[in-house]
């Protein structure tokens, strides 16, 4: 079993890959860094920040993604167009994002 310690954003001292895309975070860009425990080894998730929320949505990642970290989740191109699309949807309901 898989517990998650701590979530949080950070700015990218240097180049990461993101678990969920598989594409490059640069340095200098804001991503999310999600630190665990599983059977006892310690774990760290780097992931950009559309990303993490597309992840984060009900029903966007199949539950069974993380047993096979090998390959990516999907892409950021997917991610990406999410995020817009719940923006446009919020804008419309007369909700602002900052």
């Amino acid at each position: 079993m898989s517990n998650t310690l701590s979530e949080t954003a950070r700015c990218a001292k240097k180049n990461h890959r993101c678990v969920l895309c598989g594409e490059k975070i640069a340095a200098g860009q804001v991503y999310h860094r999600r630190n665990g425990v599983s059977s006892g080894d310690f774990w760290t998730m780097k992931m950009h920040h559309n990303c993490w929320l597309y992840e984060s949505s009900p029903g966007a990642v199949d539950a069974d993604w993380y047993e096979h970290v090998w390959y990516p989740a999907f892409s950021k191109d997917m991610a990406d167009q999410w995020v817009k699309d719940q923006q446009v949807a919020l804008t419309k309901e007369g909700i602002e994002l900052p």
